[in-house]
């Protein structure tokens, strides 16, 4: 959506004002619990790592889940709600993990190999 504002506004000649997150950043290091590596960055130029404490998985608020609908996405929960609305409004996708179930400290991006599968 913010991609069509910005074109929305290039056409009139307008400011576009963005929404400023309210973040309370902590002083740990998502560094310290996750590594990223980046094998192929002309396909991936960033892939960033945030951890997030003490959420909560619940359904999402009603105001969420009525504009995932409106734009196709079946709403699941408020983590995974949140990530498909940022894709939406922002044009970024966003992937959440829980660390507890992660099974690794690395997240690795790369293409995949010949032959190989995932199941989703």
């Amino acid at each position: 959506m913010i991609g069509v504002a910005y074109e929305v506004a290039a056409i009139y000649e307008k400011e576009i004002k963005l929404p400023e997150p309210d973040v309370l950043m902590e002083q740990e290091l998502s560094s310290e619990y996750v590594s990223v590596e980046i094998q192929d960055e002309k396909a991936n130029p960033y892939y960033g790592a945030w951890i997030i404490r003490d959420l909560n998985i619940q359904t999402s608020p009603l105001w969420l889940q009525n504009r995932l609908i409106s734009a196709g996405i079946r709403p699941i929960n408020n983590v995974v709600d949140v990530t498909n609305y940022v894709l939406m409004e922002y044009g970024q996708p966003l992937h959440a993990f829980d660390y507890d179930r992660f099974g690794s400290k690395k997240v690795v991006t790369r293409m995949a190999q010949d032959g190989e599968t995932i199941k989703t």
